[in-house]
């Protein structure tokens, strides 16, 4: 699996992404979530409360492992 992380900018309410020419995949996921100012810490409490108490904080690392390798690996 390819992975491609980017900060873009905004203009127009759009984004403009090129891919690399060896990224060949036909069908991709997008999330879009803003860019985190790292000198403002004001929600960072709230956030890791949000992630102790998520699902994945309840699941082994080797679960997590074994759900992404059903998902994504096709052997």
């Amino acid at each position: 699996m390819t992975a491609i992380r980017q900060f873009l900018n905004v203009e127009n309410k759009q984004l403009h992404i090129t891919l690399p020419d060896e990224f060949d995949n036909k069908e991709v996921e997008v999330v879009i979530m803003p860019k985190i100012n790292e000198d403002d810490l004001s929600n960072f409490e709230k956030e890791v409360e949000k992630g102790l108490n998520s699902e994945l904080s309840t699941k082994s690392h080797k679960e997590i492992f074994d759900n992404l390798k059903n998902k994504y690996a096709h052997n």
